[in-house]
């Protein structure tokens, strides 16, 4: 018997993008055909809502939610369904869908489907940032500058290779910063090009962060280091073809509590969305989420 037993569900998918409108009936079928009672169906076309019509959805007395959508769409709900008797299917329908990858959710719908069917519950992690949770990672520099300067059209219609253009613009104007890091109480300092906050190992559905991982209940501090742009071209590079970062370039802390300044002031973004600039404190939720994620072999069978 899968963990989800037969209680009903909610479906809530972000269709305001061109593959959640696509995917939006095909997964009604699929979760109709896997057995999985859903007895209401939401689908939403302004994703500013998201988080009003999750929380209204809640109201109905749902306790196990199904959302369609990418790392926005999962970002944008987290803080509701932090901490909550909540139980949480993610169907990815997004571009690099890092947080799906970070729980080794299968990105094809069938098989995301299956895993709310058959998988197993977990207890995951979430950051969190003045008062709002997030899934992924916080982007300190040249990523911060790349999603500020990357309109949601130019990614909605060329996705990956929009986000590349939009990088490259970035990256030909930006000048490194001093960073003092706070970790758990502990002062670092360096000359920096990009810091990355990270609950996960994936950015634009490339590994990395080294070590990062949603249930290890603390937060990977990724800095590659300036002043060069060279060293994040190179950085990059890496990254892309699946090489180990250079530790000369590139530094890694681990912390449950990070206090960050920067000169002169960076903008912070959040799971992508610019929210802020420096200074900024960033710290971890522990066990905070109920995610469907897939059975180990050594879980046993459903039901077992």
């Amino acid at each position: 018997m899968p963990d989800t037993g037969n209680e009903e569900a909610a479906l809530v998918v972000n269709t305001q993008s061109r593959r959640g409108q696509r995917l939006y009936g095909k997964a009604k079928s699929e979760l109709a055909r896997r057995g999985i009672p859903v007895r209401d169906s939401f689908p939403v076309r302004d994703a500013s809502r998201l988080s009003a019509v999750v929380q209204e959805v809640l109201a109905q007395g749902y306790r196990f939610m199904i959302v369609g959508g990418g790392d926005g769409t999962v970002s944008s709900v987290a803080s509701v369904l932090a901490d909550r008797n909540i139980r949480l299917g993610l169907l990815p329908m997004g571009t690099a869908n890092n947080f799906a990858r970070a729980n080794r959710i299968p990105l094809a719908l069938s098989a995301a489907v299956e895993v709310l069917a058959s998988g197993r519950e977990a207890s995951v992690d979430l950051g969190r940032i003045d008062g709002v949770c997030f899934t992924n990672a916080v982007s300190v520099g040249i990523s911060s500058a790349v999603h500020r300067g990357s309109p949601d059209p130019l990614k909605r219609h060329f996705g990956r290779v929009g986000y590349l253009m939009a990088a490259a613009r970035e990256v030909a104007a930006f000048r490194g910063f001093a960073c003092r890091l706070r970790l758990d109480g502990v002062l670092h300092e360096t000359a920096a090009l990009d810091v990355r906050i990270a609950n996960g190992p994936f950015q634009g559905g490339l590994r990395v962060v080294e070590g990062a991982g949603v249930e290890s209940g603390d937060l990977a501090v990724r800095v590659i280091k300036g002043p060069s742009k060279w060293a994040y071209a190179g950085a990059w590079a890496r990254f892309a073809t699946g090489r180990r970062a250079d530790p000369g370039a590139i530094e890694t802390f681990r912390a449950r509590d990070i206090e960050i300044d920067t000169d002169p002031p960076q903008f912070v973004s959040v799971d992508g969305e610019v929210m802020r600039r420096t200074p900024a404190r960033v710290t971890i939720v522990p066990a905070a989420l109920r995610l469907m994620v897939p059975r180990l072999p050594e879980d046993g069978p459903p039901g077992g």
